[in-house]
């Protein structure tokens, strides 16, 4: 899982209070960073579709954006979400009503920003959607696993204290071997819903990728320990 915390004194970090406003977002499972290769800026990529250079990033009125657009690699933006492009859009149309026309290029550039966010997020939308296609076949799996019929063990530990008790070797054995099947299907059983769970917990990971949701899985682990029954 990333570390926020070897972050916070990276030289690709951007300066106070921006450098908060990125480590809040990390921390928040919000956004992650991905690295470009050596000597290259690292990008800062929002959960909204946004992508900066880590050091460019700057805390505006509302979010961040990138304070420089010179040089920034293919498939960045300048906000980090689309509601930051569209306002940028508007705010600039409303100063300057032929801002289109005198600079068509930098309503391309935005349009094409905003575009792109929305395409990064209709990918992982169906990331998501397929996420949920196969938990929802390991759950018809889970549902599937009926599990040994365990209402004779009682009896079965009786008999097996009687027949011993008599001297019956043969019976005490055949008592005993039926709790040792009982054992073994709930055995098979238990390695079912364990390969399961495992299978749940690989989707999970590979859905949430670079992306730190530590938090937030905490809050829910935290509300699942108080219904914890002792197994």
């Amino acid at each position: 899982m990333p570390n926020v915390e070897e972050w916070t004194d990276s030289p690709w970090m951007p300066p106070s209070p921006h450098r908060e406003a990125v480590l809040e977002r990390l921390a928040a499972g919000r956004a992650h960073i991905e690295q470009q290769g050596h000597g290259k800026p690292p990008l800062l990529v929002h959960e909204d579709g946004g992508v900066l250079e880590l050091h460019k990033a700057r805390l505006g009125s509302w979010d961040l954006y990138s304070e420089d657009s010179a040089d920034a690699p293919e498939g960045a933006t300048k906000h980090v979400d689309v509601c930051g492009t569209i306002d940028e859009i508007e705010a600039w149309l409303k100063e300057h009503p032929g801002g289109a026309q005198e600079d068509p290029a930098r309503l391309d550039e935005l349009l094409g920003h905003a575009l792109r966010m929305c395409g990064r997020m209709q990918r992982r939308g169906q990331a998501y959607r397929e996420f949920a296609a196969r938990v929802a076949e390991v759950a018809e799996r889970l549902g599937a696993i009926a599990g040994p019929d365990c209402s004779g063990l009682e009896a079965a530990g009786q008999g097996v204290r009687e027949a011993a008790g008599e001297g019956d070797y043969e019976q005490t054995v055949a008592h005993a071997e039926a709790i040792r099947d009982v054992a073994n299907a709930l055995e098979k059983t238990l390695r079912q819903y364990r390969d399961a769970a495992t299978e749940l917990a690989a989707l999970y990971e590979h859905v949430r990728g670079a992306r730190d949701w530590s938090k937030d899985v905490e809050e829910r682990l935290e509300a699942l320990r108080a219904l914890d029954t002792g197994y």
